[in-house]
């Protein structure tokens, strides 16, 4: 009886100390928008820290369709397009009309494509609508 409290106790303190060593801190909050990729020094819109919403208050909205279309007609790999059009969605989630205009022009472009630019492209119009599903849904 006593060797099998023991072992019970025994058994119990290990899985306590393997929970206390592999134990990590659950990531909250909508994937697509709150866990920024690692791009390392590629090119994407201008960001303004490490944080999830971490606009650049001097970027020009007006600019955003413009330069996330021209950089997502670049060779980019998809991990860098993953974070620009993550990027694209949190600053349009304040401009309607400028978040229905990238759509817009996001959608146009999948439509003509053909090939693996048509793929890309209609990648970045669905990557982008469920980004921009996610902004909504956690607002």
């Amino acid at each position: 009886m006593i060797r099998k409290t023991v072992r019970t106790l025994s058994h119990s303190l290990v899985a306590l100390t393997f929970i206390a060593i592999f134990n990590q801190t659950a990531l909250a909050g909508p994937p697509l928008i709150c866990h920024p990729l690692d791009i390392g020094n590629a090119k994407s819109l201008p960001w303004g820290g490490s944080g999830w919403r971490a606009t650049r208050t001097d970027y020009k909205i007006d600019r955003l369709v413009a330069d996330t279309v021209a950089l997502l007609d670049s060779n980019m790999p998809v991990i860098v397009r993953m974070e620009t059009l993550r990027r694209a969605s949190i600053y349009a989630a304040g401009n309607r009309q400028v978040a229905v205009e990238l759509h817009s022009r996001l959608a146009s472009r999948a439509r003509n494509a053909t090939g693996k630019a048509g793929a890309l492209a209609h990648f970045d119009v669905g990557y982008l609508e469920e980004a921009c599903k996610q902004l909504i849904d956690n607002s």
